[in-house]
């Protein structure tokens, strides 16, 4: 029995404890810079991260709710993530939930830099760093056992893409990956 748990346990220790890996995705609202079909989305770097910054946070924000309750109420990531990544957002809320895990403490992001921006299509793609602390996050089973630790650095680098659309001038930001750089504290 305590091996067909290990497993589960492993990949969801893996993913809540490396901050979440590459995932599906949506689109959050932020305040806007003007956009028009010659000019780019944001005026400078500075702008675009402020707008990444925004969105992150949220994110983290939003990802503590969700798994501090247990895997529920998943849709609080609706508004800030792509359709692609809410696909892998919805697996590990359902995997926090068949195991009965909780979070514990608070994902905190910082230090956000800015890492490079070009368009695909009608979406531009912005990509940053930005620093993830999980230094006070756990992740305990329902009678109060602890998941172990993948890492014991608590602070780590995470590469972040976000895409943007421009609809005249409002602006949608959603999240779309955050890979963790474990080799990289900060």
């Amino acid at each position: 029995m305590q091996r067909a748990l290990a497993l589960p346990t492993v990949a969801v220790a893996l993913l809540l404890l490396t901050s979440c890996t590459p995932s599906p995705g949506g689109a959050a609202p932020t305040s806007s810079p003007s956009a028009t079909a010659d000019a780019p989305i944001f005026v400078s770097e500075e702008e675009a991260v402020a707008a990444a910054d925004e969105v992150i946070q949220k994110y983290w924000d939003a990802t503590n709710t969700v798994f501090q309750s247990g895997g529920l109420r998943i849709e609080k990531l609706e508004s800030i993530v792509t359709e692609r990544r809410m696909q892998s957002e919805r697996q590990l809320a359902d995997s926090f939930q068949e195991q009965q895990l909780v979070q514990t403490g608070n994902f905190r992001a910082e230090a956000t830099s800015f890492q490079q921006m070009f368009n695909d299509d009608d979406t531009t793609v912005l990509i940053v760093t930005t620093c993830v602390d999980s230094g006070e996050v756990e992740a305990r089973f329902s009678d109060g056992r602890l998941v172990q630790r993948i890492s014991e650095e608590p602070r780590y680098l995470h590469e972040v893409t976000l895409h943007v659309t421009a609809n005249g001038s409002d602006l949608a930001v959603r999240l779309d990956e955050s890979e963790p750089w474990t080799d990289f504290t900060c």
